[in-house]
């Protein structure tokens, strides 16, 4: 098994309006965060189709919600 962790970085440095918005693009908020799922997992280079799992381990104050609660069978 590896495990791989990373920080995400805002594109912005404040909340984003319609005017700057670019969905694939992170947003990473005091409160809150949105990001597109393939453009925030990285996998490794030639194994795009390999299986993978998703943890989330909530922050303080964080709720969660994702399509990704679908996939749990």
């Amino acid at each position: 098994m590896l495990t791989v962790s990373y920080h995400v970085v805002s594109a912005y440095d404040h909340d984003p309006t319609v005017d700057d918005s670019e969905q694939p693009r992170p947003v990473i908020r005091p409160t809150w965060f949105y990001a597109v799922g393939n453009a925030l997992f990285g996998y490794p280079a030639g194994r795009e189709d390999a299986p993978a799992t998703f943890d989330w381990s909530s922050a303080p104050g964080i709720g969660f919600a994702s399509d990704l609660e679908h996939l749990a069978g």
